[in-house]
């Protein structure tokens, strides 16, 4: 593996506190993984390595690259700082004030049917639901209700200010959801760094022994660091900490997210000690043309190109509405798979995932999947994971069966699985119950309570497996749930075997596994039968890339966003977006969009191309 100079420098750095800026495409996840094996394998560091990843995906990746270590594993830490935190939960909990490990509701539907009893139970916010404005006042209350939860939890409950307008109501509704999760034996999602941070803060024994487990700490994708994930991370450094970003791909300040995080500044403000300084240049990823596009979104901060070695392809087309600019997006992509010789100079091997098509949100994809749809051509639109994605009744019912099976104190989901089979829920049925009630009906299949049982009873997983093929070869070919059931079975086989490939856990138990998708691991995407054309929103492509990008809908109101258009802070960060868009590609890039747009009312309106494109030289 050929490493440049400038790698090759970062890497062997001594011992400190680092702060690397980062470019697109200049090697940041291969830095990282060689930074890991060279203090593993040269400088044989005593105590353990912690390497934070903004994604499941680069920790993947970096397991995968760093195999060859002999029990890498009880070398180095390599995973998201959620799964990190989740492990010291699993240790800890008692010291969290919870009798058994608690467990991850994760769905926002699971939250807001929370917030629905909470305001049933409650008549003050009860009251305050009714007074509503009507209209999607649902949607409105549970939305802004779970955004404030968020955003309390991020700045680690630090902000709790009664004496602030409208807040006392919000305030009294978040300590009763937090009694709810509790009740459960449940967190939510940004629970998980909040106890850890409660943990640190109130236990210094604890934290003494996490700190001398954990002697060099590594940070991938510094830029999205937020309040809750730097504090936790300042509270474990010793005298080695290593951080890797690019301000210009900051696209997550919505979320409290700052490049800030990794300033020189702050860090000689919270470490008080010498900060190191270093950059990563080059890009090693895009084309020469490719790379030109970005330095010019981001004139101040420009990447070198003069040891580019391949051309590429940038341009930019209008098309008079969304009608044909979809159609010109997939006559290219046609004509370059029919005539692959076109790209053979930029690109090795040319198929249907060779491409990607980005935008600033999944609206503007509609008139594209629409002619997806005419054509009988197969897509994958990208989302976010959020749990396990069932759609037969079967796997339904395992997989809310299975939660209380694991968490005996999960009324809520319990009451779920009764719910999908119309079984009557009494005050006298508790959770503990489950298989003797489940039993006791005979619309639920015997082989769904066998499965519960080897669960139950933690019998070996090849045993679920077993169960649920004799399930579907019991089945008529023709039952309305048999393809959904082969879907799932398909899809849950695949994400097992994945977990079991898995570095960061050694027990290949439910228990486990559970987190293991919880934590964003596995390919959640369902067994494809063939090739399909990717599409994506910007925030859900950062980290990947692809030989050829079409980059649609660059519209002012759309990309930037119409919200960001009167607020520099907000525009930067969409300008940030753009830049993030431009370096997803490789080889080649095309950009468009229509002078036409129809709204959702059927009105058309005029359209004009973005202002982050308005000017570029191409």
């Amino acid at each position: 593996m050929k490493l440049s100079e400038e790698q090759k420098e970062i890497i062997r750095l001594e011992s400190g506190l680092i702060s690397v800026t980062a470019k697109a495409g200049s090697g940041k996840t291969l830095v990282l993984t060689e930074r890991v094996r060279y203090l593993i394998n040269e400088k044989k560091v005593k105590g353990k390595i912690l390497c934070l990843t903004f994604t499941a995906k680069a920790a993947e990746e970096m397991n995968s690259r760093l195999s060859d270590i002999d029990k890498i594993e009880d070398k180095v830490f390599i995973g998201t700082i959620h799964e990190f935190c989740m492990n010291i939960i699993q240790s800890k909990y008692r010291e969290l004030g919870y009798e058994n490990v608690p467990h991850i509701f994760e769905s926002d539907i699971d939250k807001q049917s929370i917030l629905a009893d909470l305001i049933q139970d409650n008549p003050e916010f009860e009251e305050a639901y009714i007074n509503l404005p009507e209209g999607n006042k649902k949607k409105y209350f549970f939305s802004n209700a779970l955004t404030f939860f968020s955003r309390i939890k991020r700045k680690l409950e630090t902000d709790l200010d009664n004496d602030k307008p409208n807040w006392a109501l919000n305030i009294r509704l978040y300590n009763s959801y937090k009694s709810a999760l509790q009740a459960q034996n449940a967190i939510d999602y940004d629970d998980v760094l909040l106890k850890v941070f409660e943990l640190f803060r109130d236990n210094p024994k604890t934290l003494s022994l996490y700190k001398r487990i954990y002697k060099y700490i590594c940070v991938d994708e510094a830029q999205d660091l937020n309040f809750a994930h730097f504090n936790i991370i300042k509270y474990l450094v010793n005298d080695d900490l290593l951080m890797l970003g690019d301000e210009n791909q900051s696209i997550y300040q919505f979320n409290g997210a700052s490049p800030y995080f990794f300033s020189k500044r702050k860090l000689e403000e919270v470490f008080h000690k010498e900060i190191i300084i270093k950059s990563l240049t080059n890009n090693y990823r895009s084309s020469k043309k490719v790379v030109e596009l970005a330095n010019q979104l981001r004139k101040d901060k420009v990447a070198t190109i003069a040891n580019i070695p391949i051309e590429g392809y940038v341009d930019l087309q209008e098309f008079d509405n969304e009608e044909l600019e979809a159609k010109y997006i997939l006559d290219k992509i046609d004509y370059y798979l029919s005539n692959e010789t076109f790209l053979n100079d930029i690109v090795e091997k040319v198929s249907l995932d060779s491409f990607v098509v980005l935008a600033r949100n999944r609206y503007v994809f509609n008139q594209l999947i629409t002619q997806l749809k005419e054509r009988n051509l197969s897509y994958e639109l990208l989302g976010s994971s959020n749990g396990l994605q069932f759609e037969s009744k079967f796997f339904k019912a395992f997989d809310l069966g299975s939660r209380v099976i694991i968490n005996q104190r999960d009324e809520f989901h319990y009451k779920q699985l009764l719910d999908l089979y119309r079984i009557e829920y009494t005050e006298e049925t508790k959770a503990i119950n489950i298989l003797s009630d489940l039993k006791k009906n005979n619309e639920i299949s015997d082989f769904l309570v066998q499965v519960l049982v080897i669960l139950k009873e933690e019998k070996s997983p090849a045993l679920i497996f077993r169960s649920i093929q004799k399930y579907i070869g019991s089945l008529d070919e023709n039952d309305k749930d048999y393809e959904l059931l082969i879907g799932d079975y398909e899809y849950f086989k695949k994400l097992w075997s994945n977990f079991t490939r898995s570095k960061n856990y050694t027990k290949k138990d439910y228990h486990n596994f559970r987190k293991y998708i919880t934590m964003g691991y596995g390919d959640h995407s369902k067994v494809k039968e063939q090739v399909s054309l990717t599409l994506s929103t910007v925030h859900m492509a950062k980290g990947k890339e692809f030989d050829v990008v079409f980059l649609m809908g660059m519209n002012e109101g759309t990309f930037p966003y119409y919200s960001s258009l009167n607020d520099s802070k907000k525009l930067d960060e969409e300008k940030n977006a753009a830049y993030v868009a431009v370096t997803r590609a490789k080889r080649v890039l095309h950009i468009s969009y229509p002078v036409e747009k129809v709204m959702p009312w059927g009105d058309s309106k005029k359209q004009i191309i973005s202002q982050f494109f308005k000017e570029v030289n191409l």
